[in-house]
């Protein structure tokens, strides 16, 4: 086993656990809602798959070979009634060089009841927001979502950028916060 030195912990969240609804996260007061899963494996289109894991009692999940993962949160748990929210957040790490061309782009989807509507935030290596060594905080607005009231699915793909694909990415702190101004 080869020993890259210590392992870089994500910043803590920083909103007040009152105003959030947590997807996956360890942050103190931030109790997780019930998840059907963290890796949908969508045959026969998804190369993605999950190598999760703890450090120092913070769980992250590890996505592989990635092309695009879905959290599902609507076939057998409650959907998530978001419309208080007004954000939502994602800590991802690319321990791996970031080719460039790349991009990694975060959705939340409200996909129940046949009206959809989703938000979703994107960033790039070609403008130096998406690099390999650190933790990048995504923050997804979704006050313009049509509905979210019956949010039921995250995305994370490459969609912008395909020279991620076969990436490992690893992600924790998943939630949505409610700014206050």
């Amino acid at each position: 086993v080869d020993s890259l030195g210590d392992f870089i912990l994500p910043p803590p969240p920083p909103h007040d656990p009152a105003k959030v609804i947590s997807i996956f996260s360890d942050a103190p007061g931030y109790d997780d809602v019930p998840v059907d899963f963290y890796n949908g494996f969508y045959e026969p289109w998804q190369t993605t798959t999950s190598n999760d894991f703890e450090i120092n009692g913070i769980r992250f999940l590890g996505y592989e070979n990635f092309n695009f993962v879905g959290i599902e949160f609507r076939q057998n748990v409650p959907t998530i009634n978001g419309s208080d929210m007004t954000h939502m957040s994602v800590d991802i790490f690319l321990p791996n060089e970031v080719p460039p061309g790349s991009a990694f782009r975060a959705r939340i989807v409200n996909n129940v009841g046949g009206n959809e509507s989703s938000a979703s935030a994107t960033v790039f290596s070609n403008n130096g927001t998406l690099v390999s060594g650190q933790w990048i905080t995504l923050n997804v607005d979704i006050r313009g979502m049509a509905n979210r009231s019956n949010l039921g699915q995250i995305i994370f793909d490459s969609d912008q950028g395909p020279a991620l694909q076969g990436a490992t990415i690893w992600v924790t702190n998943i939630y949505l916060y409610k700014e206050v101004n």
